[in-house]
């Protein structure tokens, strides 16, 4: 694969997710904005007509499906004191909008909700889904301090600001950016982003090159801690519908920006373009791997073998205890997807963690996520 380098632009042109707004300028190129509702679902893999999936072995996801691992607690950067009562930047969730499908008590989702289904990722043991919402299945429970967090986790990372409580509880100062794994360096930056539909970013620090995959909302509370960390080097886009702010962290770091050229229309900006079906190394131990299906110009990227951030082309589903792929939201072609999932299985690589846009993140033993990989393709192919 090649890549191309382009000339850097004027960032003061471009707004979160790449629309121009220089009015100097003449027909400013705009970004690819579906005209869909994504909905997430259980009821999108159903569709998918998967056969019943594994015995689960030895797979770790997150402590009650919350960020980080039954052994790990989770490490916040500049964690700070509480703040506004029940808000979440500034915004609240609305007690009037409550929807009725909640559990009795305290915390609640807002009808608001655009079924993102980032809830019920970070905490499935809280949150489940009702009719195209998310509502909250089961309230904390008090004697558990870990699942207020959880809940509060879930609430910072909501694109709508839909979760809160009825009491306006204290926010236990800052959540993210949350490190997954100990000593790992890679951390959910939470804040996900409503342009994104609710889309998961992250950001990994390390000596050579600190990263960006996709972009959460632009906010300080997350700004300020990356830059405490080094800032940002690399954003590392996996398809175009999860630019979100981008462009403002790239303007805020002067990171590079890297994108495929079929999905180059949702970054303008972007700095690197890659094309292709093969490989490119970014920096020593992350590869970019087109991976052409839920949109033409999807990629995952892998970082040192072990990390797999797989934006909307692959994930854990909590409901089938598997990996999946969401056929009801492939915008380009579901056989190209299996195919370039195929290609993926058949490289020669391993990883331990599943890292998506959608969809739930998982660690687990490598050769297991190999091989559900594998029976995952056979699934889609029968699908097809």
């Amino acid at each position: 694969m090649t890549r191309h380098r382009s000339h850097r632009p004027n960032w003061r042109s471009f707004t979160a997710g790449g629309r121009k707004t220089n009015a100097r300028m003449a027909t400013p190129p705009r970004p690819h904005k579906p005209a869909f509702v994504y909905r997430w679902g259980a009821e999108k893999e159903r569709r998918n007509g998967q056969a019943g999936p594994p015995a689960q072995t030895g797979v770790r996801f997150p402590l009650g499906g919350g960020k980080g691992t039954p052994e790990w607690a989770g490490r916040v950067v500049e964690a700070e004191t509480a703040v506004t009562d029940g808000t979440v930047g500034g915004a609240m969730a609305r007690p009037e909008l409550r929807h009725p499908k909640n559990a009795d008590g305290d915390w609640f989702v807002d009808t608001r909700c655009i079924d993102c289904g980032t809830c019920r990722d970070v905490a499935p043991h809280l949150f489940g889904a009702v009719a195209g919402r998310s509502v909250v299945r089961r309230q904390p429970d008090p004697a558990a301090a870990t699942e207020t967090v959880d809940a509060w986790r879930a609430a910072q990372a909501c694109p709508t600001t839909s979760i809160g409580t009825l009491s306006r509880q204290r926010r236990p100062g800052r959540l993210y950016p949350f490190e997954i794994e100990p000593e790992s360096g890679v951390f959910d930056c939470g804040y996900c982003s409503e342009d994104s539909f609710g889309a998961s970013a992250w950001f990994v620090q390390r000596p050579s090159a600190n990263l960006l995959v996709d972009s959460p909302r632009f906010t300080a509370a997350l700004a300020g801690p990356m830059a405490g960390m080094g800032g940002i080097d690399h954003i590392l886009l996996t398809h175009r519908d999860d630019v979100a702010d981008a462009a403002r962290y790239a303007e805020r770091f002067g990171a590079r920006v890297w994108i495929h050229e079929s999905d180059r229309r949702a970054a303008p900006f972007a700095t690197d373009v890659l094309s292709g079906t093969a490989e490119t190394e970014i920096v020593p131990g992350l590869v970019a791997v087109p991976v052409p299906g839920h949109t033409r110009g999807s990629v995952v990227y892998l970082l040192e073998d072990r990390f797999l951030f797989t934006g909307d082309s692959l994930a854990w589903s909590h409901e089938r205890h598997d990996l999946t792929a969401f056929r009801g939201a492939c915008w380009y072609s579901w056989p190209a997807q299996a195919d370039s999932l195929e290609r993926l299985a058949a490289g020669g690589h391993r990883f331990a963690w599943v890292l998506p846009g959608h969809g739930a993140r998982v660690q687990a033993d490598p050769e297991e996520l190999h091989d559900r990989l594998e029976c995952l393709v056979d699934r889609m192919r029968d699908a097809a």
